[in-house]
């Protein structure tokens, strides 16, 4: 009996193959989708999972005074690790980490500028679980200059040479002993690193300062604690609640108190200012994952639609079996037997689609996904689970509804027309529900593209365009700044020039803070800081509002200051005049500067930020960043004639540049990721239901093939015919654009929420999500219904 039924089947299959063909691509495709969602949710969902000790391991962050848009920070004060451990039993261990970047690196005569060099106590290795390929991990980091290089990065520089007590030239600086190697840290790690250097290393002579004593500055530094077995956190919490509030009496700080962190929530947790790497966060997770499985509803309702409309045409053969003695038994066998065959057949497709598709789409979405869906076994067999109960509804179905015929009536084509009615109800009810989720992601994906646009395009106070900055790596450049800049100012294209710690926006500048009452008095507030020279204000454009530019050399305690208006703000004052010649000791270095000058607010965060406070300086002791504006004319050529003048002033480091505005774009990684995800699974949401919309348009037409004849012999135009055809699935577009409107505009807006400053939500979006929809379905419908209508209406009198 089986053996028979799978042989009608495959004559079924064979018989309308291009019905058997959309409805296998749309559930292949469907599912395709959905595995690659799930595979990156998975991926998401791990981050950190390869730690032994991870459900123990706590990232210590820190909350500012002043509140502000964001009041807690990824970082802690300098000397927090190294206190922490020793004055709190239920801490079992702490490491520090300090992150530095495009620091020169040289063995022999290779060298090369690095962006993932890291420092760590010796303690990193006996808290994290990264795999050590050579060396001890209680004793690795543990002598000052020591270095551990990961796999990659020890066959970057020595090859098949041995590293282990060879030596590595650090910023022409010190010589690091190498004593370890370890694997390349994870895909799925919240932070990745190709060397860590020991962190007894960092001396003051290395920063020029004694980080040691900084209470109030925290920029670049990471605390880790492992807690005891049997901790309570939230005890941990209470006790520490004042602690770092008391260490600061003693020296200023801006800091209320430490919090704890879960290491396996650093990843998806987005409140925190000053993240390491791009993270992703939760609610992003939820709103792909409901994509996934709006997808996945599209596939389903394509194939049970196409599944029942296709069973209908079967009802005489139905009736033919019932006589023969057929139970309702054996139909839903047959039905659903047949359906699951064509349900796992669309499974296999969409397992090779996935293999194929997945390099690509990690290179999409910027994310690399280490696991394919062959290795693993769970969601194998869940998406397996879940196809079968797709094919057997799709075929349990029909089987139910056909069953009920009287072979009698069905045989004379009485009784099947009189249920015609009511299957076209459900499958027009199915197809809106589709084309409401497809036009809902369509809006989706148009305001995500505008908010990102309008986030990379507003003006953020601050002129960002043909733009170069150069890190002042070598020391020998630095000392001769004025020389080095004089050369430039000779180059034609080169426009104005600036020296400072840092660019208006991103990461390095210096968080501390402003006392407006004293060191003793309370009254503090948080700032970000930079350092710069005179040229800088009117290099990038900065309004000047009250007071004047810089002008004056300062001494090593006192120094000039421009403030933004959110400082004035904090300060209290209504007026930027007001705050004019006014001096307030800073945290940081025993400084104490005179305001002499107000800007207009800018950005030095992304759109999600509100502005922050923000302070300058003229102590040129903090020099680090070159900023150059150049003609439009000849970038290229004007950017080469700068290489060539660095080269003559530093030999040991090579030269490198960025862009500023290709430097801001690159902040907004996260929501390019987001944008292509969306635009990515919307097209294929769109294309599932133009599958399911052509097949059952053309199962339409054909049942109406007689009625075209006629229409025709009655005078009934090609354009008529046209229209009548298309315009019930026309119709069926529009209300579920009516449906998917308020229902997107509610979900995006509460996206939009985690902006400080975001784009409006405007009718002209639905407007085009709606036009889109019905041209694609024009489009898809259109080829069918015109060929029906230009056939003769004798060969369509003729059609059974």
């Amino acid at each position: 009996m089986f053996k028979n039924y799978f042989k009608i089947a495959l004559r079924n299959f064979i018989k309308q193959k291009g019905y058997s063909l959309i409805n296998v691509l749309g559930l292949s495709v469907g599912l395709a989708a959905c595995i690659l969602i799930a595979l990156y949710i998975m991926q998401e969902l791990s981050f950190d999972s390869f730690h032994e000790k991870g459900e123990r391991i706590y990232r210590i962050t820190s909350h500012l005074k002043t509140p502000t848009e964001k009041d807690d920070v990824t970082q802690t004060p300098w000397p927090v690790g190294s206190h922490i451990g020793l004055e709190f039993p239920e801490v079992e261990k702490a490491v520090r980490i300090y992150f530095s970047r495009g620091d020169l690196l040289k063995y022999n005569d290779k060298k090369f500028l690095e962006e993932n060099l890291i420092y760590a106590d010796s303690t990193f290795f006996q808290i994290f679980d990264f795999k050590i390929l050579e060396g001890e991990k209680n004793t690795l980091l543990a002598a000052p200059f020591s270095i551990v290089l990961t796999k990659g990065s020890a066959e970057k520089y020595f090859g098949k040479e041995n590293p282990i007590g060879q030596q590595i030239e650090i910023e022409n600086k010190k010589l690091f002993t190498v004593t370890g190697i370890v694997d390349n840290p994870p895909v799925n790690s919240h932070f990745h690193f190709d060397f860590i250097g020991s962190y007894s290393s960092l001396t003051p002579e290395f920063f020029g300062w004694d980080p040691s004593l900084q209470w109030g500055a925290y920029f670049g530094n990471y605390t880790y604690v492992l807690i005891k077995e049997n901790t309570s956190v939230k005890t941990l919490k209470e006790k520490t609640k004042n602690w770092l509030n008391d260490k600061q009496k003693s020296a200023p700080g801006n800091f209320d108190w430490i919090d704890f962190e879960p290491l396996k929530e650093i990843h998806l947790n987005t409140e925190l200012h000053g993240e390491i790497e791009p993270s992703n966060s939760a609610e992003n997770l939820i709103i792909i994952s409901v994509i996934g499985i709006f997808i996945l509803i599209i596939a389903c309702i394509n194939f049970i639609n196409l599944s029942t409309s296709r069973a209908s045409r079967r009802a005489r053969e139905v009736g033919v079996r019932k006589t023969l003695g057929a139970l309702r038994f054996h139909l839903m066998v047959q039905f659903s037997g047949e359906a699951l065959i064509i349900s796992l057949a669309a499974l296999l497709l969409a397992i090779v689609l996935v293999e194929i598709t997945l390099p690509a789409f990690s290179i999409l979405i910027g994310v690399e996904i280490s696991k394919s869906i062959l290795s693993n076994f769970y969601l194998l067999g869940a998406v397996t689970a879940i196809t079968v109960f797709i094919g057997l509804l799709s075929g349990f179905y029909p089987s139910i509804i056909l069953s009920k015929y009287d072979p009698a009536q069905v045989v004379k084509g009485r009784q099947f027309v009189s249920h015609r009615t009511t299957g076209i109800i459900f499958r027009k009810v199915l197809v809106t529900f589709q084309f409401t989720i497809a036009i809902g992601l369509i809006i989706v994906t148009l305001v995500v593209n505008k908010q990102i646009q309008y986030s990379k395009n507003t003006y953020l106070g601050f002129n960002k365009d043909h733009i170069i900055d150069i890190t002042l790596n070598d020391p020998k450049v630095v000392d001769k700044i004025n020389a080095f800049t004089s050369e430039l100012s000779t180059i034609p294209g080169v426009e104005s020039q600036t020296v400072s710690f840092r660019a208006p926006i991103g990461r390095g500048n210096i968080g501390t803070n402003l006392m407006p009452n004293g060191p003793d008095a309370g009254g503090n507030f948080s700032i970000y800081m930079n350092f710069t020279d005179s040229n800088y204000i009117k290099h990038f454009g900065l309004d000047i509002i009250a007071g004047r530019d810089f002008i004056s050399t300062t001494s090593d305690t006192l120094v000039e200051m421009i403030i933004n208006e959110e400082v004035v703000k904090k300060l209290g004052f209504g007026n930027p005049e007001e705050t004019i010649g006014r001096r307030y000791p800073i945290g940081i270095n025993n400084i104490t500067g005179e305001v002499v000058g107000v800007v207009k607010n800018f950005h030095i965060a992304t759109m999600h930020s509100e502005i922050l406070p923000f302070v300058f300086s003229n102590q040129r002791s903090f020099i680090r960043d070159l900023s150059i504006k150049i003609t439009s004319q000849d970038i290229s050529g004007t950017i080469s004639k700068i290489k060539n003048k660095w080269e003559e002033f530093s030999q040991a480091f090579p030269f490198t540049f960025s862009f500023l505005d290709e430097q801001i774009n690159s902040f907004y990684k996260r929501e390019d990721r987001q944008q292509n995800i969306v635009i990515t699974f919307s097209i294929m949401a769109v294309l599932i239901a133009c599958l399911g919309l052509l097949g059952l348009a053309s199962f339409a037409i054909e049942q109406r093939t007689k009625e075209i004849g006629i229409r025709k012999i009655f005078g009934a135009s090609i354009k008529g015919i046209t229209f009548m055809l298309s315009k019930d699935f026309l119709q069926l577009v529009i209300i579920s654009g009516i449906i998917a409107s308020p229902v997107a505009y509610y979900l995006m807006n509460g996206w939009l929420d985690d902006f400080a400053y975001k784009t409006a939500i405007t009718f002209d979006l639905f407007a085009y999500a709606i036009i889109i929809s019905l041209f694609i379905a024009i489009f898809t419908i259109g080829f069918h219904a015109i060929k029906a209508a230009i056939t003769s209406p004798v060969k369509s009198l003729r059609y059974e």
